[in-house]
């Protein structure tokens, strides 16, 4: 939960606790949201639980303990509880909201997906439910409708910086550089110390073919966080495609240190390494690659350049072992039987017939 969702659900709760005044369940539900807001957790959580053994169908009371369990590291729970809500107020999309960012918190991005658009459909003005159904599809990879999603959030008052960032990615994702460039560049106008963003400026720029532009962006970046994989990784790439190859494999290596699993960036590195005609180090390189993402199609074109496959060797034979040919010497008759019947098998014991042998070549 952000703090929008914070602060939406204790005006909501407020307001849904007011109108139970005739039990006190008003009362105990604001004390809970006022612990809540003051980061108060375990306090509220026993205050709501307490309510739920009282008044065991008070719905706000479910919603509230669920977006505390979600908050908490105990998402499952909350989310059965949300879902309880929702199911008793179907109609309230703030229950929706908070049960998709639950879904959310759990990586259930297919059930936060499911939750905000019943937030959304039922508010179409709920610009915190617009924000986590972008979330949600951005992480399930459905890039276009994640960006009408923030969009519309946006215009709804509900886009803040990570808004923008996670905009800014998935127009990376459907390959719209331009677009990504011109809203990461509306972040740094406010944030210009953001290395983050400076490293995605870089990497979108390099797509766009502005290398200088690309440069410039990631050696900022670099002076504030050398070792942040995406800056030193993306450095490298410019560096080599603007033809400075001696410092892009200063900065792919510092990539790899930085993220030894990302088989990317090895590649990489064997392929700027081979260019320098630093065979051994390529070999390196692209079998640390190869380890990692063995089915890559074009790590394993790589390491075919790099390492050529070896044919598979023919058998040899060795007969140094075997003692010389001595000449069986036939008795005369068996000797006239064969000049009388050549095709005749050999029938004498302990001699074998050659002749049905077949020799493979």
């Amino acid at each position: 939960m952000n703090r929008h969702e914070r602060r939406a659900a204790k005006s909501s709760a407020r307001a849904k606790g007011q109108a139970q005044t005739g039990n006190g369940i008003g009362d105990t539900v604001t004390q809970g949201i006022a612990l809540i807001n003051a980061g108060e957790y375990p306090q509220a959580e026993q205050i709501f639980r307490h309510l739920l053994k009282s008044a065991p169908d008070s719905v706000e009371a479910k919603h509230q303990l669920g977006t505390i369990l979600a908050r908490t590291g105990r998402a499952e729970e909350g989310i059965a509880l949300l879902r309880e809500a929702t199911a008793a107020m179907p109609k309230e999309s703030l229950y929706w909201s908070n049960l998709a960012a639950a879904c959310y918190i759990a990586q259930d991005s297919k059930g936060a997906a499911e939750a905000a658009r019943q937030a959304v459909a039922l508010r179409p003005d709920y610009g915190l439910a617009w924000d986590n159904l972008g979330s949600a599809l951005m992480d399930l990879g459905e890039f276009a409708e994640a960006i009408e999603a923030y969009r519309q959030a946006m215009r709804f008052g509900a886009g803040d910086l990570e808004t923008q960032k996670r905009l800014s990615a998935c127009y990376m994702g459907i390959e719209d550089y331009p677009s990504a460039v011109r809203v990461i560049n509306s972040v740094l106008a406010g944030n210009a110390e953001d290395h983050e963003m400076l490293a995605c400026l870089g990497s979108a720029l390099i797509e766009t073919k502005d290398f200088a532009g690309a440069r410039d962006a990631l050696a900022k970046a670099a002076a504030i966080a050398p070792d942040y994989f995406p800056t030193a990784y993306h450095y490298g790439r410019v560096l080599r495609l603007s033809g400075d190859r001696v410092a892009a494999l200063r900065w792919l290596r510092r990539a790899t240190s930085s993220e030894p699993r990302n088989p990317v960036a090895w590649r990489d590195l064997a392929e700027a390494s081979l260019e320098e005609g630093d065979l051994e180090n390529a070999k390196v390189a692209i079998e640390r690659a190869f380890a990692l993402e063995p089915n890559a199609v074009s790590i394993r074109a790589l390491r075919d350049r790099i390492v050529p496959p070896v044919a598979p060797q023919q058998p040899v034979l060795d007969f140094s072992n075997i003692g010389p040919f001595i000449p069986i010497e036939l008795d005369a008759p068996r000797l006239e039987t064969l000049q009388a019947n050549p095709a005749a098998p050999a029938t004498e014991p302990g001699v074998v017939d050659l002749s049905i042998l077949k020799i493979g070549n």
